[in-house]
């Protein structure tokens, strides 16, 4: 496992990230034997993944060589999908988190994500 995050208004409920490409989401109310309620085929190692602040149904994930994978996540039905791709790095991703939007009305189309990648030392923006 490379990464583990909380969800921030769901404690009961953390997500995990791991070189076997997977992304998975815990129910961790029994410890002795955690339950996967779900688990997503990333496309790469998932290096990184951070949840939305503002929606508890997203989060994104930086998974290598498969670029960066926006998740839709719902969490009552174990569901977890991959909702938006972005594979505009030369490098390897390596981290992701959401931009949070801009009060003016009608500043963004969508949710906007930075990324960063690891051999070029470069961030990226995106919007899905």
């Amino acid at each position: 496992m490379c990464c583990v995050r909380t969800h921030a208004s769901r404690p009961e409920h953390l997500v995990s990230g791991s070189y076997d490409e997977r992304v998975r989401v815990w129910d961790k109310r029994n410890l002795g034997r955690p339950l996967v309620v779900h688990e997503v085929e990333a496309g790469g190692g998932v290096w990184r993944l951070e949840w939305c602040a503002w929606d508890p149904a997203m989060a994104v994930a930086a998974c290598m060589y498969g670029g960066c994978k926006a998740l839709g996540l719902r969490l009552d039905a174990g569901a977890v999908d991959v909702v938006a791709q972005y594979k505009g790095h030369g490098s390897i991703a390596y981290g992701a988190d959401f931009l949070p939007p801009l009060a003016e009305a009608g500043a963004s189309d969508g949710v906007d994500v930075v990324s960063c990648s690891f051999y070029d030392n470069q961030v990226h923006g995106w919007t899905f």
